[in-house]
């Protein structure tokens, strides 16, 4: 590895260590308290692959429960997890960069990534998908590398982080064999390239046996969503617009998206119909177009095979295409503005722009995308906005521990309700949010007359106008960030 390379890497690493280390005493939120509460339980069942959370592979819980099971229950060893799985993310998509075009494109592509609002986001609360990512790109590198012994194990880990991640496998198949089918077929054929076939097909093979022992165990082979194509249902309909709307249009996504689009028009307007004909065919089967293959069929099978599915709707859910979508940003951006100063001078007006972003910034295009559900959890997780709702969270439960006098808590949204029942699973744990397992809780709508409670809520809706009109309503606590707010009422029926 080069010097410069070692300082290109190492000041990557230090930017995201500061991006992400003020953040490094949050408790896990939304699914990741569920992901994290499922990791602690796995080494107790002993890797019981039967022991599935809603039918994922078992990677990120082995690997998570195994840590925390060492050094024991932590936010920070949480956090410095996630912060490892993403840091190679950002080293390895400037390496995969590197390989595909050149230095400019590479440091561009890791630099947008590495700023970009929702990997940022991402890689503060423990998931499936950036953990997946990391083995994807990881596996990319080695594939580019052609050490596919290296390849098939960085692939299949990938596969069995999360389901998303047999579309990568499946690309990669197809790519080599497109590649190396003539030298297979003919008797010209190396046995290096049956070696390769069978360590790019390893991933398959083990995938395949995962689902199998899925469908003798749970009766499906992946967990069951309902897709257009099984259900006999259109295939656009309103989830297909928003979850392409979360990866070309939130967090500024839409500047880029349209870079990419003025680099293919420029291409085209520059090139006769005749010549870019005789281009596109001499060039398909062409070395470079083999290593992009697995990228532009990634997108592909994305756009058919997840956008369409009915409750595939978050936003980290598209964090798998993120590195290779900045990687042809960046590309698009070195052949749009040609000398590698004015690309930078370009890369660093939107890197300020999205740091702001991440500060307290709403892309004004996602505002009026999200703005109905900006206050609704799933949808938090574009930016850095969910971390204000954790925060009051762990304020909220700090007044709860020392003054609820034994009232039942009545909640109204999802995250802190599941963090006292997943605590109340792992007796000594409160996840970091303070929880005491001597408390009751409801859903606000399970209440009953003639019972004092507590009201623990984020906004002020529909269900409090419900108990305003239902009881006696007393403010006992408040606390606010910025915009966001939380409040604590006394309740008595």
């Amino acid at each position: 590895m080069e010097t410069r390379e070692i300082r290109v890497i190492l000041t990557f690493s230090v930017v995201l260590f500061l991006l992400t280390f003020p953040y490094f005493h949050l408790p896990p939120f939304w699914d990741g308290i569920s992901f994290i509460s499922h990791a602690i339980l796995t080494p107790k069942k002993h890797y019981d692959l039967s022991f599935a959370h809603y039918g994922h592979p078992p990677i990120f819980f082995w690997i998570f429960g195994s840590i925390l099971t060492i050094f024991g229950y932590s936010n920070i060893v949480i956090h410095i997890l996630m912060f490892l799985f993403a840091n190679l993310i950002i080293i390895f998509t400037y390496k995969v960069s590197k390989i595909l075009f050149n230095d400019v494109t590479a440091l561009s592509a890791s630099l947008l990534l590495l700023f970009s609002p929702l990997f940022i986001a991402t890689t503060i609360n423990p998931n499936l998908d950036l953990v997946m990512t990391t083995f994807i790109v990881l596996s990319y590198y080695f594939f580019l590398k052609q050490k596919f012994l290296a390849y098939s194990i960085f692939a299949t880990f990938g596969s069995m982080t999360k389901e998303t991640g047999v579309l990568w496998i499946i690309t990669v198949w197809i790519s080599f064999v497109i590649s190396k089918f003539p030298k297979i077929t003919y008797r010209d054929g190396r046995r290096n390239d049956y070696l390769s076939l069978f360590y790019v097909s390893l991933p398959l093979f083990i995938t395949a046996l995962w689902g199998l022992y899925n469908k003798i165990t749970f009766g499906w082979y992946i967990y069951p969503r309902r897709h257009p194509l099984l259900d006999n249902t259109p295939l656009l309909h309103s989830g297909v617009y928003k979850a392409l709307s979360q990866f070309f249009l939130i967090n500024f996504n839409w500047l880029f998206s349209l870079f990419i689009l003025v680099f293919i028009i420029k291409s085209l307007h520059k090139t006769k119909l005749h010549i870019f004909k005789k281009i596109l065919i001499k060039s398909v089967f062409s070395e470079k177009s083999i290593k992009l293959l697995p990228l532009l069929l990634l997108f592909l099978l994305y756009l058919l095979v997840i956008v369409p599915i009915d409750d595939f709707k978050l936003p980290r859910y598209s964090i798998i295409l993120y590195p290779f979508f900045f990687i042809i940003v960046s590309f698009s951006l070195t052949k749009i503005f040609r000398l590698a100063q004015n690309v930078f001078l370009v890369i660093g007006a939107f890197l300020i722009l999205l740091f702001i972003q991440n500060i307290s910034v709403i892309d004004p295009i996602m505002l009026s995308f999200y703005k109905p559900n900006l206050d609704t959890g799933s949808e938090l997780e574009y930016n850095m906005e969910f971390t204000k709702y954790v925060w009051l969270e762990v304020q909220g439960f700090k007044y709860l521990k020392n003054n609820i006098n034994g009232r039942t808590i009545l909640f109204d949204w999802w995250n802190p309700l599941h963090a006292i029942e997943s605590a109340k699973n792992h007796k000594g744990i409160d996840f970091g949010y303070g929880f005491n397992s001597s408390w009751k809780f409801k859903w606000v709508r399970e209440f009953r007359k003639n019972t004092t409670y507590v009201y623990f809520t984020h906004k002020l809706n529909n269900d409090y106008e419900f108990l305003k009109q239902m009881c006696n309503l007393s403010l006992e606590f408040s606390s606010k960030l910025d915009d966001k707010g939380i409040w604590i009422y006394n309740v008595e029926c």
